[in-house]
């Protein structure tokens, strides 16, 4: 059965042969007439002169033996050789797409003496998701993602089975075992892949339907985020160096995540303009981190593309930031290199929210929050928002959430909605201020 796939600008009609080769017939410069071409075969018909892509054919490279593959995206670790099925590799954003030969799955001859199968040989799960990686060029964060779920859970326990006789009671039990044993976001995320992958062979009518189409995984009671007040913000603060106290006050009165935060350049502070703010590049706007590599790319979502107001308190504690900074970034290590999480995790949030129990000072001992993240500086400034009554759609746009409903659309944020925003920001932090100060504590930004 011939059936078309989307290769580089163009389409490429394919076929499987009985002994599981796979061959390209032809390649045009639009769909409707690779789908036609792909008809006639099916049909028997005889085919017509395909009209190439590019002003000159491009013959279909000589198929080849699939080859054992090494991590394409920045720091990947190599397939793990103790896995029967090997794991295939994705092509991330940063390196220009690849575009490999046709590649062919060598299929084990019958007994002998046996008949052999008239019909073509169903491909196993992991021979088709060898051809179905080819069409997916996506960022390398994906990338290590989809490469680990594959690797560690998806082909261990499917990789070798044929893809029709992966049945919809084997991968709902599957499923309930996964979520025995690990968090059901990350049981759902693994499910997801491979319902993508056998929702693309049934669009190939490689199988009659999707086994996995409309599972749902029983989902556990979701712990609760901690946050933390205005207050113990500054108490956080105030066991951190006075770069480290800014981007923390900063996160908490802005709501961006780690990556805008370690990624965000000056130039991107706007200051002296009539509503100072912060813009989120949509080319560099956020530093990823894998592998050990560190670069700046776009934000996390199209949504994350945004200008966050700022309270006047902010503007001139990033003013006295600014003065003094000597890097083009705003928050970096202490010889201007870019930040690490892990990092600045062990070295500066964990002791200040969780105490350092064994420190010389009593007063850096005990904890401030317990257990929270650096992400939960976010959640609190949601639900800071929620507690001063600001409306949903501007909650949204400031975290740069994706607007739930349509009507959102056609709405727009105003000087009025901004303005209201950051006085409740400013009031916020100048309640907190004299809160702080009845704690015997000292000022935020300076070590106890």
């Amino acid at each position: 059965m011939a059936w078309v796939e989307t290769k580089g600008t163009g389409f490429r009609v394919r076929h499987r042969h009985p002994d599981g080769t796979v061959e390209t017939l032809a390649r045009y410069g639009n769909k409707p007439e690779a789908r036609r071409h792909a008809q006639r075969f099916n049909a028997g018909a005889p085919e017509q002169a395909p009209v190439p892509a590019h002003p000159h054919p491009v013959p279909p490279a000589p198929a080849a033996p699939v080859p054992v593959l090494a991590a394409s995206a920045p720091g990947l670790a190599p397939v793990d050789t103790d896995i029967p099925v090997s794991t295939p590799t994705f092509s991330a954003v940063i390196p220009p797409p690849r575009r490999p030969a046709p590649r062919t799955f060598p299929i084990s001859p019958p007994p002998s003496g046996s008949v052999a199968p008239t019909a073509p040989t169903t491909i196993t799960l992991a021979q088709w998701v060898e051809i179905w990686i080819e069409s997916h060029q996506i960022g390398p964060l994906t990338a290590a993602k989809y490469e680990s779920h594959l690797r560690i859970h998806i082909l261990p326990r499917f990789g070798a089975t044929p893809l029709d006789q992966i049945t919809r009671i084997e991968v709902k039990t599957w499923g309930k075992q996964m979520c025995e044993r690990m968090a059901t976001a990350s049981a759902h995320s693994i499910l997801t892949l491979l319902s993508t992958v056998m929702g693309e062979a049934a669009d190939n009518r490689l199988i009659t339907h999707n086994p996995c189409q409309g599972l749902r995984l029983a989902h556990g009671k979701r712990e609760e985020k901690v946050i933390a007040t205005p207050v113990q913000v500054l108490q956080l603060a105030e066991r951190m160096d006075p770069a480290g106290a800014t981007m923390v006050i900063t996160a908490a009165y802005t709501g961006m995540r780690w990556g805008e935060l370690s990624g965000l350049a000056w130039d991107n502070v706007k200051l002296d303009q009539e509503i100072p703010a912060i813009v989120i590049d949509p080319l560099e706007g956020a530093l990823h981190e894998l592998g050990g590599k560190l670069w700046l790319d776009a934000p996390k979502t199209e949504n994350s593309v945004r200008t966050i107001a700022l309270p006047p308190f902010l503007v001139a504690m990033l003013t006295a930031a600014r003065t003094a900074a000597r890097y083009d970034m705003v928050f970096t290590g202490t010889r201007g290199a870019l930040l690490r999480r892990s990092n600045f995790r062990q070295r500066v949030w964990d002791p200040a929210a969780n105490g350092v129990p064994e420190h010389l000072t009593p007063a850096r001992r005990a904890p401030i929050t317990p257990g929270m993240t650096f992400h939960g500086l976010r959640h609190s400034h949601k639900t800071w928002m929620k507690e001063d009554g600001i409306d949903g759609f501007v909650q949204d746009k400031r975290l740069g959430h994706a607007t739930p409903s349509i009507g959102d659309r056609y709405s727009h944020i105003t000087p009025t909605m901004t303005s209201n925003l950051v006085d409740r920001l400013e009031a916020r932090y100048q309640q907190s201020l004299h809160d702080f100060a009845a704690l015997p504590k000292t000022p935020p930004g300076h070590s106890a």
